[in-house]
Formats: C-alpha cells, sequence, structure tokens
C-alpha cells in the first residue's frame, strides 16, 4: 500500500471509531460470549492459564480479551488504544468486574509512537488482534510491536488477507471503507443494509439458512462477536491495509521471531498468527 492512508488516530473522532462500536457492541455482552472470547484465546495461544504471564493488549477495542487475560489468571494486564471511546470501553469492563488497578491498567498510546513504546515493559503475552492494519501505517506499527518482546515472548496478532478474488479484492474495500467512514449516518445504515443482504444472499446460495447463521454467529466467529456489530467494524474499518500470510511470516522471521500457529483465511478476513521471540 502507498501512503495515501490517512492516520487513524488523527480520524477517528471524526469519522469513524471503532471505539463507538465496540460500546454498543458491550451493551449486548454476555457471559456466554466471554466464555467463548476467552476460550478462543486459550485455544489459540495453547495456554490453559495465563497465571503469572503479563499481557498487554495493543488496540485493546471493547476491552473484551483485556478481561479473558485478567480471568485466565495474568498477573498484570495492559491495555492501550489511541481511541477514546475504546478505552472508555476497558474502563467499562475493569469497573464492572471490580478489578484491581495493580492488576488491570489502562493507558492511552499509538502503535505508531516509538516513543510512548519504549515507556512500556516487556510482556510474555502479546495480543494485537485486527488492529495494525488500521493504523494507515501497518509496517511501522508490526515493526514497533517487536519493541515489547522478549526472549520466548509470544505475540497473537491478525492481519487482514490480501484477497484478490471476485467480486471485492483488498483494493477495492479500500475504496468502499474510506467512502463508508467519511459518509454520514444515513449512507451508513443504507450500506450496512446492503451489505447484510448480499451476506444474505450468499448463504443462500451456498445453502446455509440465514437466521440460523445469524442467531449463531457469536459461535461461529469463535471470538463472542456479534453479526450487526462485526458488519459495521467492518463497512467503517479505515484505514485499511493487508498483506499475504507469507509477507508478513518473512517479515517477522527477519526479527527473530518463530511463526508456531497459523490459522488462514481464503477470503478478506483475516490471518492469525502466534509468533515467539526466539
Amino acid at each position: 500500500m502507498g501512503r495515501e492512508l490517512e492516520l487513524y488516530e488523527d480520524i477517528y473522532d471524526k469519522k469513524f471509531s471503532f471505539g463507538k462500536n465496540w460500546e454498543l457492541y458491550l451493551k449486548n455482552l454476555d457471559n456466554n460470549k466471554i466464555i467463548l472470547a476467552k476460550k478462543s484465546l486459550s485455544e489459540f495461544t495453547k495456554l490453559k492459564s495465563f497465571k503469572g504471564k503479563t499481557f498487554l493488549d495493543f488496540g485493546c477495542g471493547s476491552g473484551l480479551f483485556s478481561l479473558c487475560a485478567v480471568q485466565l489468571g495474568a498477573k498484570k494486564v495492559i491495555s492501550i488504544d489511541i481511541d477514546e471511546n475504546s478505552l472508555n470501553c476497558a474502563r467499562y469492563l475493569k469497573k464492572k468486574f471490580k478489578i484491581n488497578d495493580s492488576i488491570w491498567e489502562i493507558k492511552k498510546g499509538s502503535a505508531l509512537d516509538i516513543k510512548f513504546i519504549k515507556t512500556l515493559p516487556k510482556v510474555e503475552i502479546l495480543y494485537s488482534w485486527g488492529v495494525l492494519h488500521h493504523t494507515g501505517n501497518m509496517w511501522k506499527a508490526l515493526d514497533n510491536m517487536n519493541l515489547l518482546l522478549k526472549k520466548n515472548s509470544i505475540f497473537y496478532t491478525a492481519i487482514y488477507n490480501d484477497f484478490k478474488g471476485i467480486p471485492f479484492n483488498s483494493s477495492t474495500w479500500v475504496k468502499i471503507k474510506r467512502f463508508y467512514s467519511g459518509s454520514n449516518i444515513v449512507i451508513r445504515k443504507i450500506l450496512d443494509i446492503g451489505y447484510i443482504l448480499l451476506i444474505i444472499v450468499g448463504l443462500i446460495l451456498n445453502r446455509i439458512n440465514p437466521y440460523t447463521y445469524i442467531k449463531n454467529y457469536s459461535k461461529i466467529a469463535l471470538r463472542g462477536m456479534n453479526f450487526y456489530r462485526d458488519i459495521v467494524d467492518w463497512l467503517g474499518g479505515y484505514p485499511f491495509e493487508y498483506a499475504s500470510v507469507e509477507k508478513i511470516k518473512k517479515f517477522y522471521e527477519k526479527s527473530g521471531l518463530k511463526l508456531i500457529n497459523l490459522r488462514k483465511t481464503n477470503r478478506e478476513g483475516c490471518n492469525e498468527f502466534l509468533f515467539i521471540k526466539k
């Protein structure tokens, strides 16, 4: 991608805010979604417990996975986001579940700010799911994450796949997302409905019951997510960058990281990576 992208930290309060979408998501958060999210985190990291470990959630969004890390036993959790609305989500969960300041710390900061990153401790578990490709400078953000890792640290991240298929490839989605994020609420609602109808048609053509799919979406998505909030998240997610599995793997191998777990997609979604610092 070229540098025509804006930086999320410069535009989120004027255009699309992930944090505002997460605030609406939390209104329907229940224990079943927390269990699903916690299970997905534990299974992909291959850790049944985070006991005695430090966990840093860079781009904490709803704060849900920071909460999961606390519940998995992490001795210290640090949640970071540049979006004040997302930080409010994390603060809400921290207060709701009565978690002590000594265990859960919440900070405002950018994945592109090296000075800020150097003030943070190196941790055993670094988590940044579906975040760094929205900064507006993905490769710099990816590179900066390496500063938070020490020997044998693990890094769980998810980056949008470089999709070249039909009908919409990744470069087309950049244009759609740019338009959506800059539109008013009426245009966004129309685009939301149009995209949902496309999904329903696709499900029917693949002989999948749309009602059942949407009803069970939190289980299908594996991470306790919500169907409509994920639609908004996808359409509004700008800036938007992407990369193939091979590019991400080679990029981090040069920095001394080894890929130890991978969940690939063959469409527009995220490839999930688990690296270990050697």
